[in-house]
């Protein structure tokens, strides 16, 4: 995606009030590099072809999943000490 369709991309989420609703869409959709969806969806045990998927068409439970995975991942962070993971 290029920086301008991410722009404005992230206006319409904004306009709609998407980013309160669910902030995993905006970072997956926006924010997310290639190499952390990989290791997201490695993680969580799903296949690396979804990596170029949008969140909106990835599965509800692959979407239940990433987020559990995330969570796992910020616990450990958290517990271990690691800093800049944002809550």
């Amino acid at each position: 995606m290029t920086p301008a369709a991410a722009t404005a991309l992230r206006q319409c989420y904004s306009i709609l009030g998407a980013e309160k609703k669910d902030p995993m869409r905006c970072a997956w959709d926006l924010e997310m590099a290639p190499r952390d969806r990989r290791y997201l969806l490695k993680t969580a045990g799903l296949p690396c072809e979804l990596m170029a998927s949008g969140w909106d068409r990835l599965t509800p439970e692959a979407r239940s999943r990433i987020r559990y995975t995330a969570r796992r991942i910020k616990a450990w962070a958290d517990r271990l000490g690691i800093p800049g993971i944002p809550a």
